[in-house]
């Protein structure tokens, strides 16, 4: 049987609300897929380029009580490139998230069973990776179905990175910041820094043992190179927020609505001419996914970003990006895409450094998360799984110890 175009992908938009009619869509494809293979335009083809739709997960399968011992098996939905547009309409030019997440669920799943030891490279979303499975026909037993996908990289996504490179990303942050680990570098010794100076904080004269806690933040805003350096910039004005005028509903109001005075406890802002709302807050350290690496205050003193019960005996890091968005998409499937290879190695490196100066022990009690101090508003850097790993991230840190 040769296989046909559906009109308009009828087949698989009629399968959206019927799970029984997508679980035989999906079955159809892999039958003609192999007939196709077998018998029509890719005869005495075996393997195939395939595009990795979501972050692959990871199962232990095996039977204890049976003596079969475990084994690592990877699943993920793939995209066949030279035939899958015959089925299922193409994920990556659907604009809607829901309706993209539906027809990525309608794609074919593949396993990857790696052998004992074996060393993997990590995939991301986007991937094109080699694939093959079995023209003996589908086995339905489970999620495999005779098809299966590897590690082998034929075509990298642009924003991600080779995992296994972690010692380039490594050697690039020590010749940029050759003082960050084990010694202190001037800055630190200084009196300020300059344009970078945090306009609110506490002057302070924090020694070994004030110092409990690093905490991890977010910005919630711009990944784009230099987004650390504007960060730290934005401290060094005086931060703004949003502001809603309660009489007439409008936000940031333009400072000209106003002729005879902006209201009380705002500020009319010196760029934007809009009317925002000051806060006194401030962060040690700035980080972003281009390299950027930025100190906005010493670490002796007492900045104002994890309120008053930790500020006192905290250092703050502010990493440059919304973490809740492209869950799975960063750094070895475990992060959202805001958290890519360079910022992740270049965070770990200086939580390594700021443990070893201020000989703090590298865990999870030293290294916390924005959300686990105000859990009711934040969520930073991420508290859900595919947006923030802690065993990955804490590992990083303990490799520049």
């Amino acid at each position: 049987m040769a296989v046909g175009k559906y009109n308009k992908y009828s087949a698989f938009f009629d399968t959206l609300n019927d799970p029984k009619a997508a679980f035989d869509l999906e079955k159809e494809q892999m039958y003609d897929t192999i007939e196709e293979t077998k018998n029509n335009s890719f005869k005495d083809k075996s393997q195939f380029s395939g595009t990795i739709l979501e972050a692959p997960t990871e199962e232990k399968l095996g039977n204890a009580s049976q003596g079969t011992p475990d084994s690592t098996v990877f699943f993920a939905k793939v995209r066949l490139d030279d035939i899958e547009d015959q089925f299922v309409p193409d994920p990556n030019k659907i604009i809607d998230p829901v309706m993209r997440k539906r027809v990525i669920a309608q794609h074919k799943t593949a396993a990857f069973a790696p052998a004992a030891g074996q060393k993997i490279t990590a995939l991301a979303p986007g991937d094109v990776v080699q694939c093959n499975f079995s023209t003996a026909g589908p086995n339905d037993n489970g999620k495999m179905r005779g098809f299966e996908f590897s590690d082998k990289v034929i075509e990298r996504k642009a924003g991600n990175f080779t995992y296994t490179s972690v010692g380039t990303a490594k050697a690039t942050f020590d010749n940029s910041n050759p003082d960050l680990i084990g010694t202190i570098s001037p800055a630190q010794l200084s009196s300020s820094l300059g344009a970078n100076q945090a306009k609110f904080y506490s002057s302070a004269n924090r020694k070994k043992g004030d110092i409990k806690f690093i905490v991890l933040h977010s910005t919630d805003g711009s990944e784009k190179k230099g987004s650390a350096q504007r960060t730290i910039d934005r401290f060094a004005k005086g931060p703004t927020i949003s502001y809603t005028d309660p009489n007439t509903g409008k936000t940031n109001p333009p400072c000209t609505d106003y002729p005879n005075g902006i209201p009380h406890g705002t500020i009319c802002h010196p760029t934007r001419k809009n009317v925002e709302k000051p806060v006194k807050t401030s962060i040690h350290w700035a980080v972003d996914k281009h390299g950027g690496v930025v100190q906005g205050l010493l670490e002796k003193d007492i900045g104002q970003h994890a309120g008053s019960s930790k500020n006192r005996t905290s250092i703050g890091i502010e990493m440059c990006g919304k973490p809740n968005e492209r869950v799975s998409e960063g750094y070895r499937g475990q992060f959202s895409g805001m958290y890519n290879e360079t910022m992740l190695v270049n965070t770990a490196k200086l939580v390594a450094g700021i443990c070893k100066r201020w000989d703090l022990p590298p865990n999870k009690e030293t290294i916390i998360g924005h959300y686990e101090i105000a859990p009711s508003r934040r969520s930073d850097p991420g508290n859900d799984p595919g947006e923030w790993n802690w065993d990955i991230f804490l590992e990083l840190v303990k490799s520049f110890l």
